[in-house]
């Protein structure tokens, strides 16, 4: 088994736009986490979609949905996920003013 760390992927998506994050390897598997600040004045709400196989995101997919972060450089998040083979994870945010981060561990 080998075990490396990454930076899977950042992003500061457009207001509104659904960016895609990061894809895994086909033969490959991931631990990691995406963080997640608000960067801008207002409140921002940001959603992250981890779509098992990859494809558009469905509504199913979405966790955490619209959830609010607080402007000012105080509003942060941290999801931490396991990314199975040829997953895809998908950010938003509503406002576009939120930066988003993630990293973790290839086991391959």
């Amino acid at each position: 088994m080998s075990i490396k760390a990454l930076i899977f992927g950042q992003s500061k998506p457009a207001a509104g736009a659904t960016v895609k994050l990061f894809t895994a390897a086909a033969n490959k598997n991931y631990q990691g986490s995406v963080q997640v600040q608000n960067q801008g004045a207002a409140e921002d709400k940001i959603s992250i979609a981890r779509v098992p196989g990859g494809g558009a995101p469905a509504a199913a997919n979405w966790l955490p949905l619209d959830l609010p972060l607080v402007g000012g450089g105080l509003g942060a998040h941290e999801l931490h996920l396991r990314i199975n083979a040829a997953d895809e994870v998908y950010i938003k945010s509503l406002n576009g003013t939120s930066v988003f981060h993630a990293d973790g561990l290839e086991v391959s």
